[in-house]
């Protein structure tokens, strides 16, 4: 890798990438009559990430593992707000498999209605068919059914979410 000014390591990359993608998330908190730009928040991010030769997190970093297990920084916490087949209406709809990306729009609303309350949307790339259907991959023993499940897990979901009174998302069926 070279070291010279104008060329990056991919930590630098990684560094700038993560902070452009919080400066685009921050954007669409913003009223529309905000007077701070999408591009100097870029500019800024691009300038910071070139000048400092490693961001300060604001906790401590985890070291690399290979456990296969959910690890978070101190300071974190996760819940599961929803899981491959649960049910997202009375139509008998549920969310499917393999997700790959999430994004989050705020309804609109008092300032404070919009960090609680809001959509999401939830791609679901692809299925494996051993986990989905139970199909072992031999074409002879493959069912109409089969394909049913797995097509109705795939695609995206489309739900709404808010913070209950705990502070913790839930889906709104």
């Amino acid at each position: 890798m070279s070291t010279s000014p104008s060329h990056s390591s991919r930590r630098e990359f990684l560094e700038f990438f993560g902070r452009a993608s919080v400066a685009l998330t921050a954007t669409s908190a913003l009223p529309s009559t905000a007077s701070l730009s999408l591009a100097s928040l870029l500019i800024s991010c691009e300038t910071q990430a070139k000048t400092s030769k490693h961001a300060t997190l604001p906790f401590a970093q985890l070291p690399p593992s290979t456990a296969d297990e959910l690890r978070l920084a101190k300071g974190f916490e996760f819940h599961t707000l929803i899981s491959w087949g649960d049910p997202l209406n009375s139509k008998g709809d549920t969310f499917g498999y393999d997700n790959d990306y999430i994004a989050f729009f705020p309804l609109p609303g008092k300032a404070i209605d919009r960090t609680r309350d809001g959509v999401m949307w939830v791609n679901h790339e692809a299925v494996h068919p051993l986990f989905v259907s139970g199909w072992d991959r031999d074409p002879a023993t493959r069912t109409k059914a089969q394909y049913e499940i797995e097509r109705k897990s795939v695609g995206g979901t489309l739900m709404r979410v808010r913070k209950n009174k705990a502070g913790r998302w839930e889906v709104v069926k």
